[in-house]
Formats: structure tokens, sequence, C-alpha cells
């Protein structure tokens, strides 16, 4: 589960005093969504995409660029395939990961009752029956391992199951990895059926042996949200954790397993909440970003000693880290006045300076709002941060 604070819509208020335009939806739709992709194979540059929405046709127009990491300068490419490394194929290349939906329930009235062939009818007799805007119609998502230049030779990792990885409705890749000895898939679940299922947030992370072809549980006995599986170049899994089931609003935490030995890495900071991480290139740290009041702010946490360390600072919204170069780390960065663009940010100081530069132009035509942001005693002596933004 994944989500991202924006503060576009903030855009909206700005100063009506000045030469420059105050902010339209006209103009709103003309920034560019920024997204980072990851460092390329060559270590020197780096990609990213952005998404041009268009009134006109009604969607988006997606572009990619390649930058020089030392200079910036971006070229406008068709495809990542060359450049860009995929993490769904196997460390060892002879595999690759994918999922898709499979036909595994028979619910529609023409699969139970043959007869009724002019039925449309769903026979559902238990939770849930529609998740978001999806009915519950008998298919699942299931992970498959394909061998490379075999595509009709994939392999499902849960025949027969009612259970769907990646989750229902939102999931992605992020919910299987490989381990770097291409020996393992690990992939999210929530093995229920019915109101179990419904009710209950314990997803599970299951560990698929590619010889044998036998599955373990890794979470059994953790009650919450366990998602976003990575390991590490030497085999240590980390990943996204929450305690409580049926509590999909608590408190998450970084977790690592070496082994069989699991340790919580933020346990002890009630005040974080993790977001997402990414490993370092040298395997002992873990980079991830967390709201802290009222902004948010990347860190890095020691797999060794579990110290904490809080790398940027101001009143921005750091997002994900989507690739490392030397002392450099490469991020999402948005605020109240600018939507995100990807930074370079200094991992010893926390210096970031602006990589991507997509609406710059726009910007220089748009008044800015000035913020502030303040602290409210609550009722509990606590300190609320506030923002309070004014042309």
């Amino acid at each position: 589960m994944k989500y991202t604070l924006s503060f576009i819509a903030l855009l909206l208020c700005t100063r009506s005093f000045s030469q420059k335009a105050n902010l339209n939806p006209e103009m709103l739709w003309k920034l560019g969504r920024v997204s980072g992709l990851g460092m390329a194979k060559d270590g020197k540059h780096y990609l990213y995409t952005v998404s041009f929405p268009s009134v006109e046709e009604n969607k988006s127009n997606r572009e990619t660029f390649i930058a020089d990491i030392k200079t910036g300068a971006a070229l406008n490419i068709k495809s990542t395939e060359e450049a860009l490394a995929d993490k769904n194929v196997s460390p060892d290349g002879k595999y690759i990961l994918s999922d898709k939906e499979v036909s595994v329930q028979k619910v529609k009235s023409t699969e139970v009752y043959p007869a009724l062939t002019r039925s449309n009818a769903y026979i559902i007799e238990d939770l849930d029956y529609r998740h978001w805007d999806k009915w519950r119609d008998g298919k699942f998502n299931h992970v498959y391992i394909t061998p490379v230049g075999n595509a009709s030779a994939g392999k499902d990792l849960m025949p027969g199951e009612m259970f769907d990885a990646p989750q229902k409705p939102f999931g992605g890749d992020e919910d299987y990895a490989w381990s770097p000895d291409s020996k393992n898939v690990v992939y999210v679940s929530k093995k229920k059926t019915g109101k179990a299922y419904a009710l209950s947030t314990n997803t599970d992370l299951y560990q698929y042996n590619v010889a044998t072809g036998s599955t373990a549980n890794l979470t059994g006995g953790m009650e919450g949200y366990d998602q976003n599986p990575a390991y590490n170049s030497v085999g240590v899994l980390a990943w996204l954790s929450m305690k409580r089931d049926g509590f999909e609003a608590d408190k998450q935490d970084l977790v690592i397993m070496a082994g069989t030995t699991k340790t919580n890495l933020t346990e002890s900071r009630d005040d974080l909440h993790v977001e997402g991480f990414r490993w370092s290139n040298d395997a002992n740290i873990i980079f991830f970003w967390a709201p802290i009041k009222a902004t948010q702010q990347l860190f890095e946490v020691n797999i060794n000693d579990k110290k904490i360390r809080q790398i940027t600072n101001g009143e921005f919204q750091y997002g994900e880290v989507t690739g490392e170069a030397g002392n450099t780390l490469f991020v999402t960065r948005t605020d109240i006045n600018h939507a995100p663009e990807i930074y370079a940010v200094d991992k010893i100081t926390g210096n970031a300076v602006q990589f991507s530069h997509v609406n710059d132009a726009l910007y220089s035509k748009i008044n800015m709002c000035n913020t502030e942001r303040r602290f409210v005693k609550t009722t509990d002596r606590q300190q609320m941060p506030v923002w309070v933004v004014y042309p």
C-alpha cells in the first residue's frame, strides 16, 4: 500500500499583485508530472518519466528521459529496455517475473448453471463481492515465472489458489521480488477468503523456491500488513510491516530478516511512519522516507546498529529514492508551490540540488504563495503542526 502526499492543489493559492499570472486550472494541466525510474546500467545516467496531461485528448502522454548525472543534460528516449535494469529479471538472467489475472473461482451464473445461457448474474455467497470499483468475478492475480525467451512456458506460483498476488486493487510489481541468488521469489498475499478476507489487513510474505516449487510463509504470526519486499545484494530481506490486524492505518515500520532472524529497525521511533525505502549500494544502509512535523524527509538506518539519521530538512516533501551514485541520492521533491521534480541529494550533508527542470518555464510566469509552518498545542500537550498559506 502506497500513497503520495501532493501539494499541487495548493498552487491555486497564489499572489495577485505582480505582473505574473495567478495559477488557473488551464495552467495546472500544463504541469508535467515527473517520476523517477532509476539509474542506468552504465552508472553515469539517470532515467525519469514525465506525463503531460492533454485536455483535448482526455489522457496523459508519457515521455521518458535519460540524463547525465553530472550535468543533468537530458535526452528523450523511446525505450528503457537497453538502458535500465529490469528488477523482474532474475539476477542470473534466466527468468522473468510477471503477474496476470487467472480464472480460479466459478461465480458467473453461466459457469455454475450452464443451462442459463442468457443469464449474466454473479452468484456470490460471501464477502467480499466488490472491492472499490472492481467486482469479484472469479479471477485472481497470480505471480508467474517465465524462462527468458520462452514466453509460452510461464509457471503459476499459486496454481488453483483463490488469493491475490499482487494485492487488489492497487498492488503492482512491488509485491514480488527475486532473491540475489535467483533461487527464491518472495511475494505478498493475503491468503484468506470471504468475510475473513474483507475484515483483515494481514498480508504475509511467501517465499517460493524455484527448484522445488515449495512455498513458505516468512511472516507467520505477524498480524498486520507485510508488504514491499526487497533484498539487498547479500540476501537480507527488508519490508514494510504493521503490527495489528484490521488497522490499515497502523504505524508502518521497516523490518529486515537475515537468515531466520527478524529485526524491526524503526520500532523505537513512534514519530516515524515509514512510507517507502531503498537499500544502499553497499547493502548496510536502508534509505527511507517518512512524514515528520507536516513535512516528509529522507532518513537512513544502519542495519547493524539500528541507528537512524535524518538526512534532509526544510519545508519540503521528499519522496521515493530511485537512484544512488556515490554520495548522491536521486529523489522526488515537492512543496506547496511546486509539483514533484527530481533532486540530487547529498546523502552526507542533506544538501539538495534540483536535477530535472520540467516545469521551470511555467513557474517563471506564475505567482507563488507565502507559506508558514506553525505549531499548535493540543489537549494532550503535544505540538501539532499546521500550515498557513496566504498570498
